[in-house]
């Protein structure tokens, strides 16, 4: 009796040292390119579905795509939780109008942070956490000739009153800009003393001509997941315009570039976003776990190393910038609340 149960534990033993071994036994390179290549266009098609508020084109595709229900139940723990923090923007008499010259100067950087309802805030809360979802920077002039109409320059997709789609690079409205945030930061790159303060105008002009003439779609992640380049000239997303606007004109590079990466807390912050949740989901369907986490760390540090977010441009503003200032209230800071 002792001879089978020792032969029995030494077996489940060997079962168990087998298991936990092939997780470290590396898949053939033409196993992960078919497991990358599958992760990819699956979360795609989930962010697609989700942006496009197709309920029923989702429940569809993951029926057959997701039948253990692993990724539908990412996805209504993600639904609870956007409802759960769902808040109102305020009204525009709340803050100062983007043509009061006391309260800004030509050439601010706006950083938004949005009540979740608009259709680019939706989108992009898929692949961020953090204060702040928009951005843009103020032609005050704009402000000042067209009555707060047209004078953001940023990126976005959205429908106009049509029902048309709009995409890429955009002059926005006051109204359309705070109809959705509840919190407004603005940031001043130079003093009025600096002497690249007098270019400011000159450098709005080029790039409102830029938006008026040259093609320009809205996107920060291609079909296959990996970040839109920022010196990529027809792919645009809305705090590439800022970080291109200073990096062009002036070759001021005003992002915090090692934001994300300075504490454990935020790189585990940005492991919780869906779409990356979504996307080891997937891969662990094909490879073993370790190398499915593996795969998609690496995604998610070329897609922060890439990008500029808003979150950057506004902390990055806090030891650099001439001078900046909060509107709308007391911010929530993510960071400092995140567990």
């Amino acid at each position: 009796m002792k001879k089978v149960l020792y032969l029995f534990l030494t077996l489940l033993g060997l079962s168990l040292l087998f298991v936990s071994c092939s997780q470290f036994v590396a898949p053939s390179q033409t196993e992960i390119d078919n497991a990358v290549a599958k992760a990819d266009q699956q979360s795609q098609e989930v962010v697609n579905l989700l942006g496009d508020k197709n309920d029923k084109g989702l429940s569809d595709y993951l029926k057959t795509q997701d039948p253990e229900g692993d990724v539908a139940g990412l996805i209504d723990s993600y639904n609870a939780a956007m409802t759960a923090a769902a808040s109102k923007g305020y009204a525009a008499q709340e803050i100062p109008s983007f043509n009061d010259t006391n309260a800004y100067n030509n050439g601010d950087v706006l950083v938004f942070k949005g009540d979740g309802s608009s259709w680019q805030g939706s989108l992009l809360s898929l692949v961020l956490k953090g204060n702040f979802g928009h951005s843009g920077v103020l032609d005050q002039q704009l402000a000042v000739a067209l009555d707060n109409n047209a004078c953001v320059l940023s990126a976005t997709i959205e429908q106009d009153e049509n029902g048309n789609w709009i995409s890429g690079l955009i002059l926005q409205d006051q109204s359309e800009l705070l109809a959705t945030s509840v919190n407004l930061g603005r940031f001043s790159v130079f003093s009025s003393d600096d002497q690249e303060a007098s270019q400011i105008p000159a450098a709005l002009s080029s790039m409102e001509y830029r938006i008026a003439n040259a093609p320009s779609f809205y996107a920060f992640l291609h079909l296959n997941l990996e970040p839109v380049s920022r010196s990529d000239e027809l792919l645009w997303y809305c705090s590439k315009v800022p970080w291109r606007f200073y990096n062009d004109s002036f070759g001021e590079n005003i992002e915090d570039a090692g934001f994300y990466f300075d504490s454990d807390k935020k790189w585990t912050a940005m492991r919780d976003t869906l779409l990356y949740k979504v996307y080891y989901a997937f891969l662990d369907k094909y490879l073993p776990s370790r190398w499915a986490r593996l795969l998609a760390d690496r995604k998610l540090k070329r897609i922060l190393g890439e990008l500029i977010t808003p979150d950057e441009l506004w902390y990055w503003a806090q030891d650099n910038a001439a001078d900046h200032t909060l509107y709308g209230g007391t911010l929530v800071d993510f960071w400092a609340s995140w567990p």
